[in-house]
């Protein structure tokens, strides 16, 4: 743990099989030095569920932080959460994603291509136009 006083940094890695995608993961946090010296300290904690990370793609999320009784504090933990539940299924969820984008560039081509037929055929008449008036 990188320490800063008021913004610790973990930069830790956890990889877990899991059979239930609607498992709840609960993440608790605790400052070791105030837990055995401060009576009055609690550790703060967050839940969530992989449920909510199907899509398979890194997720930069701010989570909040609850005390041991449930009630949210004004703490926030920071995490980059994926899900990789099929490695098959994501690649071929990304293969979609760039068939998606190869569609979309493929109708951008021809609507630009569409557009400069239409200028074309304009400058043409009105060059025409000009040429037949002077």
């Amino acid at each position: 743990m990188e320490s800063t006083k008021f913004n610790p940094v973990f930069n830790r890695s956890f990889h877990v099989r899991l059979n239930n995608p609607d498992t709840k993961i609960q993440v608790l946090l605790r400052d070791q030095s105030r837990y055995t010296s401060d009576p009055d300290y609690s550790d703060l904690k967050c839940t969530f569920s992989l449920s909510n990370y199907k899509d398979q793609a890194l997720h930069v999320t701010w989570l909040d932080l609850y005390n041991f009784v449930g009630q949210p504090t004004k703490f926030k933990v920071h995490l980059n959460i994926q899900w990789q539940f099929s490695k098959i299924a994501y690649q071929e969820d990304k293969l979609g994603e760039l068939d998606v984008l190869e569609e979309k560039a493929r109708n951008e081509k021809e609507f630009v291509e569409e557009s400069l037929k239409v200028l074309g055929q304009i400058y043409s008449s009105n060059r025409s136009i000009l040429k037949s008036s002077s």
